[in-house]
């Protein structure tokens, strides 16, 4: 992990890359609606919580990783 921050546009440019070299991403699944349940919020925000923690537990700029845990919170 870099010292520098990233700006939205990396972090766009990160997932919009990601969602290009993901293979398991089926263009027609994005045009069924699907419901917001109860199962997916507490799934998200699950793992928006590991996600804080991992950061929290491995990046080296304390400050940086407790201000991304509480943003993502």
């Amino acid at each position: 992990m870099v010292d520098e921050e990233l700006d939205e546009n990396d972090l766009v440019q990160i997932i919009n890359d990601t969602d290009t070299n993901n293979n398991e991403i089926d263009p027609a699944e994005d045009n069924e609606p699907t419901s917001l349940t109860a199962k997916i919020i507490r799934e998200g925000l699950t793992l928006g919580w590991k996600l804080g923690n991992y950061f929290l537990q491995n990046d080296p700029n304390v400050e940086r990783a407790l201000r991304f845990q509480r943003d993502i919170n």
